[in-house]
């Protein structure tokens, strides 16, 4: 399971970001650009107001399709880095890739408890606009 959560500051940047480390995290709250900072007050409720946003979900089938979807939005980030507006109404606030498997089902995580995977990994893009 990993993931890329890739406010665009660190991005254009060329800060290495992983969100699954506690160090970044730590970083994101509490680092001298403290990225989630407004988030954390009154402001977080109003935050997405509006901005435009796109989330795209896909679903690899196998760990070949998989490998190949980890290749498609590398190569799709280093796209986002080149071409993405700096300004203006069409500026990218955030750009985010997650993955992680696709459980068969979900009542067990009440019993604290991993359900089983399918074999199949999802990966979810999402993008944040002005």
């Amino acid at each position: 399971m990993s993931s890329s959560c890739l406010p665009l500051d660190y991005l254009l940047d060329d800060t290495p970001l992983n969100c699954s480390t506690r160090q970044n995290t730590e970083d994101l709250f509490n680092g001298p650009k403290a990225y989630f900072q407004d988030l954390r007050e009154d402001k977080m409720t109003n935050a997405l107001v509006g901005k435009a946003t796109v989330s795209i979900i896909c679903i690899a089938p196998t760990e070949n399709a998989a490998e190949t979807m980890r290749e498609f939005f590398k190569d799709h980030m280093e796209f986002m880095k080149a071409k993405s507006h700096q300004e203006g109404p069409l500026k990218l606030l955030m750009y985010s890739i997650s993955e992680s498997p696709e459980w068969k089902e979900n009542t067990s995580w009440t019993e604290g408890k991993y359900p089983e995977k399918t074999g199949r990994t999802v990966f979810n893009l999402y993008e944040i606009y002005i």
